[in-house]
């Protein structure tokens, strides 16, 4: 894996070859698991809206995306486990 971006000292995101990232962060808000979540990067805005519509169409209960680091949303998956889809 080689580092493609960094913030300070507090995050990096690590790429390989295959398309994958890894974000690690440390910080005074950051406690795990709680702000653990696995994300699913999107080619567009536009998908991340297809998705957050069909969630909504089978029922889930899901807020809209909105810009925040990027244009994203997060749901609970069964179990409580945190999801992050974002472009």
């Amino acid at each position: 894996m080689r580092i493609g971006h960094t913030r300070g000292n507090a995050m990096a995101f690590l790429f390989d070859d295959s398309g994958f990232m890894l974000a690690l962060m440390k910080g005074k808000e950051v406690a795990y698991p709680d702000n653990f979540h696995i994300g699913f990067i999107q080619p567009s805005e536009e998908r991340v809206n297809e998705i957050n519509q069909r969630m909504r169409e089978d029922g889930v209960e899901v807020d809209q995306p909105k810009r925040t680091h990027s244009w994203t949303f997060y749901v609970k998956a069964p179990g409580g486990f945190l999801i992050e889809v974002l472009h």
